[in-house]
C-alpha cells in the first residue's frame, strides 16, 4: 500500500484482501490505466522480495 502511495495511487484495503479503487466518474481512461500499472508493479515487488524469517 504505502509503495503505491509513494507513486501516487492511494486506495483504501477491506477486510485484509480486498483492494478498493474510488476515481472519480471523471477519470480519463489513461489514468485508469496508471493506476492499475502501479498497482501491479507494487505487487510484483512485493512477491519477488525473500521470505520473512
Amino acid at each position: 500500500m504505502y509503495r503505491a502511495l509513494s507513486r501516487g495511487l492511494s486506495f483504501k484495503l477491506t477486510m485484509g484482501n480486498i483492494i478498493s479503487l474510488t476515481p472519480p466518474l471523471t477519470i480519463a481512461r489513461e489514468e485508469i490505466d496508471l493506476a492499475l500499472d502501479i498497482l501491479d508493479t507494487c505487487l510484483s515487488e512485493v512477491e519477488s522480495r525473500p521470505p520473512k524469517g
